[in-house]
């Protein structure tokens, strides 16, 4: 089901290209019609569909359209030409804190801001404990927000914005809120509302997040849509490169004895976001095996399956030092691992998947 329909959106802008000191000289010159204005068009012609559930990124330099085509999905601007349907609640996550009052306390804030964001006050009330311990502003939350840092007023927009799980969120460049540690921890966040079936538009200009964090990825030039598809190939033709990286997976297995070194099979595995196949023979037949993606790389790993003697084949993980989010696991470069059990024993073990190398801005 569509949650998002973006169908040949365009958005005009008019303006003044004369700099008017003072609104008697404006008077003048619009009486002597000397008032001449331009048109932007920041969108032209722009659609692209965005399925429940699924976390779409776009990318585009400065001026691209980005922000724009993100509010008039939220319906802060309505288009010049085209329309956008949407099915469901939508939280806009665009500019945080753009509804504080700063002569009021941040306690007073969030109920202000939560207000403007449709929650009631029983609401916020139930929450409210969440929302201040989110944000770590501890004492400072009864001090007048005028004298918070540009950093604290991000900390208790994002802490007020994500205090719920929403149908459809809207994200412009967020996750740059705070010092490193609540980047983190509002990166965490973003990961668990997506896990929670939340349908994602994301906008960053970190490549390595939209790749982590998104599935497709619209590439936005000069108001146009020059290229949707799958994240890593469109986040590859935007930086104008290739994926040239191939490293080796690893399988070890369990046959009452632990996972030992003698008990390693590897297989080359291409780190370019495209299917990879996958055979290990294991004797005698084993329920317990580690799955080693790669080591010291960061890496997408997404849609992995298991097959045993040509039979889909269940498991459950054990450990894993990976973040899981619906069928996508991420791995920050350390010796990546799942360790799974099977539901009945096996010893011609089939993997399949796709991994995407990360890089780090």
């Amino acid at each position: 089901m569509k949650a998002i329909s973006v169908k040949n959106v365009s958005m005009r802008f008019s303006m003044g290209d004369d700099k008017i000191s003072s609104l008697k000289e404006y008077v003048i010159r619009k009486a002597k019609g000397e008032i001449r204005k331009k048109e932007l068009w920041a969108l032209e012609d722009v659609s692209f569909d965005v399925e429940s559930g699924e976390v779409v990124g776009i990318i585009g330099h400065n001026g691209a359209g980005k922000s724009t085509i993100l509010k008039v999905i939220s319906g802060i601007l309505t288009p010049t030409r085209g329309k956008v349907e949407t099915k469901g609640v939508i939280v806009p996550m665009l500019e945080l804190g753009s509804g504080f009052d700063y002569d009021l306390t941040g306690r007073e804030n969030i109920f202000l801001n939560g207000a403007i964001l449709g929650y009631d006050e029983d609401f916020l009330l139930s929450k409210y404990d969440d929302i201040l311990a989110f944000s770590e502003l501890g004492e400072f939350i009864d001090m007048p927000i005028r004298n918070y840092s540009s950093g604290m007023l991000m900390r208790l927009a994002f802490s007020i914005a994500t205090v719920v799980d929403p149908e459809i969120m809207i994200v412009d460049e967020i996750l740059a809120v705070g010092d490193a540690d609540f980047q983190e921890k509002s990166k965490a966040r973003m990961l668990e509302m997506m896990s929670g079936g939340t349908t994602v538009l994301f906008v960053s200009h970190s490549i390595a997040q939209i790749e982590e964090m998104c599935s497709r990825v619209v590439w936005l030039d000069h108001g146009r849509v020059k290229m949707i598809g799958d994240a890593g190939e469109v986040c590859d033709a935007y930086q104008g490169i290739e994926t040239i990286r191939e490293e080796r997976t690893s399988i070890y297995y369990d046959d009452g004895t632990g996972f030992l070194e003698e008990k390693c099979l590897t297989s080359p595995v291409q780190l370019d976001g495209k299917a990879f196949y996958q055979t290990y023979a294991i004797w005698p037949p084993v329920t317990h095996v580690r799955l080693d993606p790669v080591i010291l790389t960061p890496c997408v790993l997404r849609n992995l399956s298991f097959t045993g003697e040509g039979e889909p084949l269940g498991y459950e993980v054990l450990s894993t030092n990976g973040t899981r989010v619906k069928e996508t696991w991420y791995f920050d470069g350390v010796d990546s691992q799942i360790e799974v059990r099977f539901e009945r024993p096996v010893y011609d073990l089939h993997v399949r998947g796709s991994l995407k190398v990360l890089r780090v801005d």
